[in-house]
């Protein structure tokens, strides 16, 4: 079962989430489990003897903290106001520009997926082909 591992031919019991592995099962006691220390989480059943440090959100880099984290949950960022993602794993964010001049929007950056939005030129502004 995903609650239980082996161990010298004993089936062991994981730590819950929340929590990490500080000794094996033995044939006299049930394995042994603490919870994570502060700013790090395990999601799942585990025999891991550490849990994960969680995410940090670089604000150098456009990046808030929308949840902190807990023991069984990662940190998870976000842009700041005015700001949309670079990549898909959102390490860093882009200040979204505005159309030049003389250009139309031709595509709204909105969520699920924002961007800067999309411009192309106005008619009877001159523009030269890009």
């Amino acid at each position: 079962t995903p609650e239980q591992y082996q161990q010298d031919g004993r089936c062991c019991r994981r730590c819950g989430p929340g929590h990490k592995l500080l000794s094996d099962c033995t044939a006299e006691k049930d394995s042994s489990c603490e919870g994570c220390e502060a700013g790090h989480f395990q999601s799942g059943w585990t025999k891991e003897r550490h849990c994960t440090p969680h995410k940090s959100c670089d604000h150098n880099a456009g990046l808030d903290t929308r949840s902190p984290g807990d023991a069984k949950h990662n940190a998870v960022c976000e842009c700041r106001q005015g700001m949309f993602c670079s990549s898909p794993d959102c390490q860093t964010c882009l200040k979204i520009r505005d159309c030049k001049p003389g250009e139309g929007v031709t595509q709204k950056g909105e969520p699920p997926v924002p961007h800067s939005p999309r411009c192309s030129c106005c008619r009877g502004w001159g523009c030269t082909s890009r």
